[in-house]
């Protein structure tokens, strides 16, 4: 920040070129409020629209997925916030995912099991699933698949609930945890991979709603939340 001849100029932080985002102010006009006037400038120049997050998401083969406790977010690899992943629950259901680019609807993740207003009120009622498969629907209400929770991992599935892919869990040297996704038809081809320290990389030949559907499928991974109940003596 300089001032000269009572106006104060602003570089956007990390920026050498003070030409990219530049405000002059004048800093003797009472009617001016200087910090309005630069929030407004940043926001225009700073927040992407949700069609140029999708557009950088699927033409990027390096991403960050960076979380803590149940609150995840996607990322550029510099850690520029891309997408918002969070979970929400209704008493003892099981949770539903919401995925947001800057408080815009990318896609929702829920359980397929169908629920009965008995089941609500009496949860030891409910059907037991030996499979608990969840949807990934986008921001028009177009399911983009599904993924199945196995015990060895977890099962990626097509609109028809056809197997194309599988998620796994390796070790890591460092005490952390690897996940890679590989394809159903041929384990040798990865198409994606999750490192410790929150680097995720796909394929290039990967498109956006199959990218969208493992984002969802690994975020889910890593993510470990017991469910809040309304009724905790039925659990």
């Amino acid at each position: 920040m300089t001032q000269a001849n009572g106006h104060v100029t602003v570089t956007q932080p990390g920026s050498s070129q003070p030409d990219r985002l530049e405000t002059a102010v004048d800093i003797n006009d009472g009617d001016t409020d200087i910090e309005e006037e630069l929030s407004h400038s940043c926001k225009q120049v700073i927040v992407p629209s949700k069609s140029q997050v999708l557009f950088y998401v699927s033409t990027s083969t390096n991403l960050r997925l960076n979380h803590q406790g149940s609150e995840l977010q996607v990322t550029d690899p510099s850690d520029f916030p891309l997408l918002d992943i969070w979970s929400e629950n209704v008493c003892d259901e099981a949770p539903f995912w919401i995925i947001e680019s800057y408080g815009r609807r990318v896609a929702v993740v829920t359980d397929t099991a169908p629920r009965s207003l008995l089941s609500f009120f009496i949860p030891f009622l409910r059907p037991r699933r030996t499979v608990p498969t969840f949807s990934i629907i986008d921001w028009n209400g177009e399911v983009l698949g599904y993924y199945a929770l196995g015990s060895d991992g977890y099962e990626i599935q097509d609109t028809r609930h056809e197997p194309i892919a599988k998620a796994f869990c390796e070790p890591d040297p460092s005490g952390g945890s690897t996940w890679r996704v590989v394809c159903e038809k041929n384990s040798q081809r990865q198409l994606a991979i999750l490192t410790p320290d929150g680097r995720l990389s796909f394929s290039s030949e990967i498109a956006l709603p199959l990218k969208l559907l493992l984002i969802c499928t690994l975020s889910r991974a890593v993510v470990n939340r017991a469910a809040p109940s309304c009724f905790p003596f039925f659990r």
